[in-house]
């Protein structure tokens, strides 16, 4: 049985609904049923959900993108580009843990054979006013991928991550590093430091435009191996 999966990032704009994606679709090209989540989702656009997180998370499941799926995606789909606990003040909105945690959990009791959660933002950004990501995905009892990227600092940014997760004892099963756009420097120099830092890990380079089908099967083997 495939283990069910959070994706998360060391920051944000970094790749997380690209991995989600590619991992989905994988996981459809081996006949599996899947599932997806985004509980929530900041910079939102009603005119343009097509091209939202949610709902290219609900075309790689291969389900119609509409407003009654939207809605099984994702709990709160807030405008203002912000950390989701910002965007949901500036418009009034309350997310509420017991709210959030039970609409993840009702989420993965859908019947499927493969579960992938999507956070927002990175590791440690806040999904409401007292509920950290990391604390989600603790709660959640879920084992994560974790998205990276090469930037300057983004060894320090990985090591925090991951020093976050493995104090709420959260199974990393894989980390993948992303080139999100054509300036971003290549996975390369960031998966040399890591295999020389968390060997134990398995890393996965996403290069820039690469195709996605080799990287969700790679992760989902990689899944099934650590399950």
């Amino acid at each position: 049985m495939m283990q069910n999966i959070f994706v998360t990032a060391i920051g944000t704009e970094i790749g997380k609904t690209y991995v989600s994606a590619a991992t989905l679709l994988a996981a459809r090209k081996r006949s599996l049923s899947v599932h997806a989540l985004k509980p929530l989702m900041s910079g939102f656009s009603p005119d343009e959900y097509l091209h939202s997180d949610a709902g290219i998370l609900l075309t790689a499941a291969g389900e119609d993108i509409n407003e009654p799926a939207l809605a099984k995606t994702c709990l709160h789909a807030l405008p203002p580009a912000l950390a989701p606990n910002v965007a949901a003040r500036q418009i009034g909105v309350e997310i509420d843990d017991e709210a959030l945690i039970e609409f993840c959990r009702v989420g993965l009791e859908t019947k499927a054979d493969f579960h992938l959660i999507e956070g927002a933002g990175g590791v440690l950004s806040p999904a409401t006013d007292t509920l950290l990501q990391v604390d989600l995905i603790a709660t959640l009892n879920l084992p994560v991928i974790l998205v990276a990227a090469n930037y300057l600092g983004a060894v320090s940014h990985t090591l925090t991550a991951l020093e976050s997760l493995e104090r709420r004892n959260i199974n990393v099963s894989a980390i993948v590093v992303s080139q999100p756009t054509r300036e971003t420097a290549h996975p390369d120099g960031l998966i040399a430091e890591l295999a020389r830092l968390h060997a134990e890990i398995p890393v996965f380079a996403a290069p820039f435009e690469a195709p996605a089908t080799a990287l969700g099967e790679a992760v989902l083997s990689t899944l099934e191996r650590r399950q």
